[in-house]
């Protein structure tokens, strides 16, 4: 197997809380999916580059269109996509992401997994 992993999320927001969680659950995800199932996983979130825990509109976007383009070159065989951080349902973001890979993996496996948090008030 040659699956597009792609691991995304928030931890920062300019008007919402801080989501530490997203932190351990971005970092689980690639733990899994390279230490135990060995797939070269591409994330938003880096561990050593404490501004990479704001994802702007335009930073997502362009990690995006990245990974489309990378999967011409790499001809990946499944799509792995997942977002960790407050739920977009005013943007409807993550429907678009899953319409755009849809087409893109057209008759390939695809997973995608919304893990959204909620602080209590």
């Amino acid at each position: 197997m040659n699956p597009l992993v792609l691991l995304t999320g928030a931890l920062k927001y300019n008007n919402l809380d801080y989501l530490s969680e997203v932190k351990t659950d971005l970092i689980m995800f690639r733990n899994l999916f390279e230490e135990i199932y060995g797939y070269e996983v591409y994330s938003t979130y880096d561990q050593n580059k404490p501004e990479t825990e704001l994802l702007t509109l335009n930073q997502f976007d362009l990690f995006l269109k990245q990974h489309c383009i990378n999967n011409k070159e790499k001809n990946y065989d499944s799509l792995i996509f997942i977002w960790c951080g407050h739920n977009d349902d005013k943007y409807k973001l993550f429907k678009k992401v899953q319409e755009l890979f849809t087409n893109i993996f057209l008759n390939k496996p695809k997973i995608f997994i919304k893990n959204i948090y909620q602080k209590n008030e």
